[in-house]
């Protein structure tokens, strides 16, 4: 079981269904939840825990996930990042982006659901932390 899962996402029933989601599949055993990006981006400085994974809405006000992407791997976090991107688009260019980025373990088009979670527990990225 993952120790600690980010969730970042401004709209706050995502969130909500997010946890709900995590909760039920067993994935983590906290969950920490961001409506604003730039929180997020605070918590990760400072985060302690070896091993993380982040789920990152694309589309987001003020900064955008990719905006956010670009910054945590700018910054020297203590912390391993596995950043499941996350989001209702549907436009074939963000997922091929998102690919391409080192810290990205994979793609879901929005809802999350237990099967999917369940499938990100065989991931080779992250099986090592169930």
């Amino acid at each position: 079981m993952v120790e600690k899962v980010y969730v970042v996402d401004d709209d706050k029933m995502v969130l909500f269904i997010q946890e709900k989601m995590l909760s039920a599949s067993k994935f983590c055993k906290s969950i920490l939840k961001f409506s604003d990006a730039q929180d997020a981006l605070e918590e990760l400085k400072d985060e302690k825990a070896n091993e993380v994974v982040l789920f990152l809405d694309i589309n987001m006000p003020y900064m955008s996930g990719w905006e956010f992407l670009k910054k945590i791997e700018n910054i020297e976090p203590q912390t391993k990042i596995n950043v499941i991107m996350v989001t209702s688009s549907i436009n074939p260019e963000d997922e091929e982006v998102a690919r391409s980025k080192s810290l990205v373990i994979d793609f879901l088009i929005k809802p999350v659901k237990i099967d999917h979670l369940n499938q990100l527990k065989k991931h080779e990225a992250i099986q090592h932390l169930f």
